[in-house]
């Protein structure tokens, strides 16, 4: 999903023609509370800001504040010093239209990969967990002989583990 910000109409327009060749889904809105609903329905891929709309820094702000991987591209005349570090890509206004889709794409598989990742690490940090719960419970019993008491207390071990 690709969302596009600006409150300037021709602009909207002009977007929505260009990524229309793309198969993905094109909100719009002009400010942030709009945006705050979009993103509470479905967070987009894709967040592209245009530089003439009002409180422009504070709304990139704050929407990097409730995004996860999302990337931002800002629409602009001339590359912004102040906003280089809160966004992903740079759209200049005179950028021919394989350029703009290029940078989205771009940015679209850098959104995809940082998913896959986080997902990696989520499974990892599992597995981390569970090989923990196990190895702290064979080290706990490992000159023990009694074994329904190593099986209930690894059977107890395994359910928590589980449950986080």
């Amino acid at each position: 999903m690709i969302l596009f910000i600006s409150n300037r109409v021709n602009k909207i327009e002009e977007y929505k023609n260009i990524l229309s060749k793309r198969q993905e889904d094109f909100f719009s809105c002009s400010d942030l509370a709009s945006a705050l609903e979009i993103i509470e329905v479905k967070l987009p891929d894709v967040i592209i800001f245009d530089a003439q709309t009002d409180n422009i820094k504070n709304i990139i702000k704050h929407l990097k504040s409730v995004t996860i991987n999302t990337s931002f591209i800002l629409l602009c005349s001339d590359i912004k010093p102040e906003l280089t570090k809160s966004v992903n890509a740079f759209i200049l206004e005179s950028m021919d239209e394989n350029f703009v889709i290029a940078t989205i794409n771009a940015n679209i598989k850098t959104k995809t990969s940082m998913d896959k990742l986080s997902e990696t690490n989520k499974n990892l940090a599992d597995s981390l967990y569970r090989l923990n719960v196990l190895y702290s419970t064979s080290s706990k019993f490992a000159g023990t002989l009694d074994k329904q008491l190593l099986i209930d207390y690894m059977i107890e071990g395994l359910d928590k583990s589980l449950s986080f």
